[in-house]
């Protein structure tokens, strides 16, 4: 059976330059205690950035809350 990825682990990358969030991946909590730092493409900035971890907040993260807790059934 596919393992289900949960919505607590989630988390969004956002770009230091022009504070996109661009891209959204999942974290480990248990393994990996400090903040996310990975060098990936900005398509406004048009060039490879830092990209920085930050919460998920508002009603895009409870759409996806909905969309993972619905997909275990």
């Amino acid at each position: 059976m596919a393992k289900v990825k949960r919505s607590e682990n989630l988390i969004g990358l956002k770009c230091s330059v022009c504070a996109r969030r661009n891209y959204y991946t999942h974290k480990n909590k248990k393994k990996v205690e400090r903040k996310i730092e990975l060098k990936k493409y900005c398509k406004w900035c048009r060039k490879h950035t830092v990209h920085k971890e930050v919460k998920i907040t508002g009603f895009y993260h409870y759409k996806r809350l909905i969309f993972y807790n619905d997909s275990e059934f």
